[in-house]
């Protein structure tokens, strides 16, 4: 229950930080755009992880917790990889 609440907190204080990230860094044109981008991103990964539950046990009686885990990083992943492939070190507008 411990972990279930410093989990909690951390995507308390990580969205509205992201946003506000997002924002800093966004040049004016694009700033609704970008402020739009960490919500969306978090209502799908809310999706995706309700998808991969449903896809192992509907039920969610008997989960494979590992594979769960690993599958559920995997857009994580991904995504780093591809940062750090296309973003430059500093924004300068």
């Amino acid at each position: 229950s411990i972990v279930r609440g410093v989990v909690g907190l951390a995507f308390g204080f990580g969205l509205p930080a992201c946003c506000a990230y997002c924002l800093e860094i966004a040049p004016a044109s694009w700033r609704t755009f970008s402020y739009c981008i960490p919500i969306w991103l978090y209502t799908a990964g809310e999706t995706y992880s309700s998808y991969i539950i449903w896809l192992d046990d509907p039920s969610m009686k008997h989960l494979h917790w590992r594979w769960l885990l690993i599958v559920g990083a995997l857009p994580t992943i991904i995504l780093t990889f591809l940062s750090a492939a296309c973003l430059n070190e500093s924004p300068s507008w």
